[in-house]
């Protein structure tokens, strides 16, 4: 990126958060004229507009330091977060029951869709911002401070839960251990402070309801915010990675081969990602449809072949072999591409073989090839891996499949093999583009020999006897 491009963006979003701003506040400003509870007054509303705009600029400085490449996709998020929650709250709290402003939805969906960092600021945040505006709207209440408490402590359970959990099932069910939090924070209130409650069963029912409908409301929405921003949550990538259903269990059947090769990568790319601080999860679902492509043509690939198949490339010449093989890229990122997979996933599949050689078939071609072989007829035509998991998975693909046809269970050779792996693909330029350091490589080349210790660890040899009888004890 550009200078240039990164200042407009920049800009760009310093004048989203003064527009967010305003709008917001001209949208409460009406939502609260309509009940009759607010007078406007030039200085109230330059102060709120000023509330808002600083911490719309607080979230553009956490979103930036958090992720640098991604820090316009989060900023909107939120944006888009905050604006649609706060007129929520405003609404519900207006018009049904004060108690009802689940104002914690913002955090809680920051939580799950960006990081449990980012939602308990964001969470915090707007419990004091939706307090100043409310004072500055309509007046110093206790449900007001009530409500906006509520938010921040229990919204920060919520949070802290959540992220304990990948199931969106799982999450639901966090909000009924909230409740208990819940009330009792408000029953606190009522007492400390001996709030007179006309109807406080009512009001005690109300705060039992407020973490089901917020977490019924992020639960809801998640999908639309994953779809349309295309995101990969937690939730996202259990559903994803989940063998029993589709592309995964059609590849488990078309190509079974092919789907246990990936599965052993998935939990040599999920250590390695681990051990330099990337998502496991993440890793492992990249790599568990990096070979997905291979189900179109499952007899072309090795691990796919036995006896009665036989290997078809005996009767191919190496140039109809090698385009065999290298479209499965290609056609793995279109079928994954069609059916609307996280960009990442897609990646992984065009990226996992980066624009390597195919060196056995360009050997092969050589050797029976009167003329020169150009080298990039017999290269993958994918992109270089353009992140960390997405090389991970490369070496941890190239990795699984040399130990395998090696078939050593010797350390010394099993880490000779991997480092061979690493620097043929650093010849080759194959890490330029993913942001990869030396230091990094060494971690990950470290984790992926440990992960094959691990999988080839030597057993004690059970001696040979036969149970003639069975005796009952």
């Amino acid at each position: 990126m550009t200078q240039k491009k990164k200042y407009l963006e920049i800009i760009y979003c310093h004048i989203i958060a003064m527009i967010q701003a305003l709008v917001t506040y001209f949208v409460i400003v009406l939502i609260s004229s309509k009940n009759d509870i607010y007078q406007f007054e030039i200085v109230n509303s330059i102060f709120i507009v000023l509330i808002l705009f600083i911490f719309n600029l607080l979230i553009f400085v956490l979103t930036y330091s958090y992720d640098r490449d991604k820090y316009l996709k989060n900023f909107m998020i939120i944006q888009t977060l905050l604006f649609t929650i706060m007129i929520l709250c405003e609404i519900s709290g207006t018009f049904i029951h004060p108690y009802i402003s689940p104002y914690f939805i913002v955090g809680l969906s920051t939580a799950s869709l960006i990081s449990k960092k980012l939602g308990l600021f964001v969470n915090c945040a707007v419990g004091f911002i939706a307090l100043f505006i409310g004072i500055f709207t309509s007046g110093f209440t206790t449900a007001l401070f009530i409500r906006a408490v509520l938010s921040l402590l229990g919204g920060t359970f919520l949070i802290l839960l959540a992220s304990q959990t990948d199931s969106r099932i799982k999450t639901f069910g966090n909000a009924f251990i909230a409740i208990p939090v819940f009330c009792a924070i408000f029953g606190m209130f009522i007492y400390v402070f001996a709030v007179q409650e006309i109807e406080l069963l009512v009001a005690f029912i109300v705060i039992a309801l407020s973490p089901i409908f917020g977490v019924f409301v992020t639960i809801g929405t998640l999908p639309f915010y994953e779809w349309g921003f295309k995101l990969v949550t937690p939730y996202r990538i259990t559903e994803l990675s989940d063998a029993s259903k589709g592309l995964l269990k059609e590849l488990s059947e078309k190509a079974p081969g092919t789907f246990n090769h990936s599965l052993s990568v998935a939990n040599i790319a999920a250590a390695a990602a681990a051990s330099i601080g990337e998502d496991a999860s993440l890793a492992r679902a990249c790599a568990m449809f990096h070979d997905v492509g291979k189900m179109l043509e499952p007899s072309i690939f090795i691990e796919n072949q036995n006896e009665e198949t036989g290997n078809p490339h005996d009767k191919l010449t190496p140039e109809l072999s090698v385009g065999l093989i290298k479209k499965h890229t290609k056609d793995g990122e279109e079928l994954l591409a069609k059916k609307r997979y996280p960009n990442i996933i897609v990646s992984a599949s065009a990226e996992h073989h980066g624009t390597l050689p195919i060196a056995f078939f360009y050997a092969k071609a050589q050797k029976f090839s009167a003329r020169e072989v150009d080298i990039a007829d017999y290269s993958y035509e994918g992109r270089k891996p353009q992140s960390k998991i997405t090389a991970i998975i490369m070496i941890s693909d190239a990795s699984e499949a040399a130990v395998r046809s090696n078939g050593t269970l010797d350390f010394e050779s099993v880490d000779i093999i991997v480092k061979k792996i690493i620097e043929e693909r650093l010849l080759f330029e194959q890490f330029d583009e993913c942001g990869m350091t030396f230091k990094e490589l060494r971690i990950v080349r470290k984790s992926i020999v440990d992960s094959f210790a691990g999988i080839m660890h030597k057993r004690i040899k059970y001696p040979k006897f036969e149970i003639s009888r069975l005796e009952k004890l």
